[in-house]
């Protein structure tokens, strides 16, 4: 099946749809301060050219390795989107009948759910790939008192809070309320103990 996107009836990108071709998340890992990583994985059944998506619930610091760094693409990112190219018909990303890693997004701020959004991803004969990016990471903090990620609530956490008091926009304003005080401190003190 193909479909036509038009834009001002002068620019039509023909997109392509093909079962499998899937944009998921691999192994991943948040801490305490909501800095982390995630693998990309990527399946399909198309040669793949060229790439773009925008991350949403994280700000991105850096992006590296995979199937992109591998074939030696170009890649770009900014603090939400992620932009790659095929330098050259020889580095074009063959079709993954298995979810293979197609690069590693690092970040910070990591929110409850980190989803992909504007995906685009085009074939070697500049064909827009209709994709499956429905995956998303849900950030649980089983233990949100535990501000330096050591899985136990203790006297670090409670220094934590003590040294940051009066502070916004801190990983020791635990209940989120825009400024580090009491009600802090005696989440730390009720959470007491291992996560």
């Amino acid at each position: 099946m193909l479909r036509h996107i038009c834009a001002f009836t002068l620019v039509c990108i023909v997109s392509k749809a093909s079962p499998g071709n899937v944009l998921s998340f691999g192994d991943w890992s948040v801490s305490g301060d909501g800095s982390g990583w995630a693998e990309v994985m990527w399946e399909s059944t198309e040669t793949v050219a060229g790439f773009q998506f925008d991350m949403v619930g994280v700000s991105l610091t850096s992006v590296d390795g995979g199937l992109t760094e591998k074939l030696d693409w170009m890649i770009e990112h900014n603090t939400t989107r992620v932009l790659g190219v095929a330098l050259n018909p020889a580095s074009y990303i063959p079709p993954q009948q298995e979810p293979a890693h197609l690069l590693t997004i690092y970040f910070q701020n990591a929110g409850e759910n980190i989803s992909f959004d504007g995906v685009i991803f085009a074939d070697d004969q500049a064909k827009m790939i209709e994709v499956d990016s429905s995956d998303n990471i849900n950030v649980t903090t089983p233990c949100p008192a535990d501000v330096n990620g050591d899985n136990s609530v203790d006297v670090v956490d409670l220094l934590e809070v003590v040294g940051t008091w009066g502070q916004s926009g801190v990983p020791s304003d635990i209940n989120g309320d825009g400024i580090v005080n009491v009600s802090d401190l005696l989440t730390v003190v009720d959470a007491w103990g291992p996560c």
